[in-house]
């Protein structure tokens, strides 16, 4: 899975963040299936994936304190440039 830069999903008040992906195929009505990933994270970790059909999930986690942090920025732009791999708009559920 793609990392959005624009995410707020590191942020401490980011209890769970939902991304929606794109299927292969159609619906019985003729529409493009979506599968659901929905990602549970507390506390910055990343404690549950829960999806409506077999996916390839990875989570990364990039923080400039990091020991590995050149290689992880590396890593992502590696992803950004698989053509294989597509950004997806997503939603952060904030409850009050």
């Amino acid at each position: 899975m793609a990392v959005n830069p624009n995410s707020n999903a590191g942020s401490p008040l980011a209890e769970r963040e939902t991304t929606e992906c794109r299927g292969v195929g159609a619906n019985s009505a003729g529409e493009t299936a979506r599968f659901q990933v929905k990602v549970v994270i507390h506390d910055g970790i990343v404690t549950s994936v829960l999806t409506s059909s077999p996916v390839d999930i990875e989570i990364l986690d990039i923080d400039k304190d990091y020991e590995d942090y050149d290689a992880l920025v590396q890593y992502e732009e590696e992803l950004w440039s698989n053509p294989l791999l597509q950004s997806q708009d997503f939603t952060v559920a904030h409850f009050s």
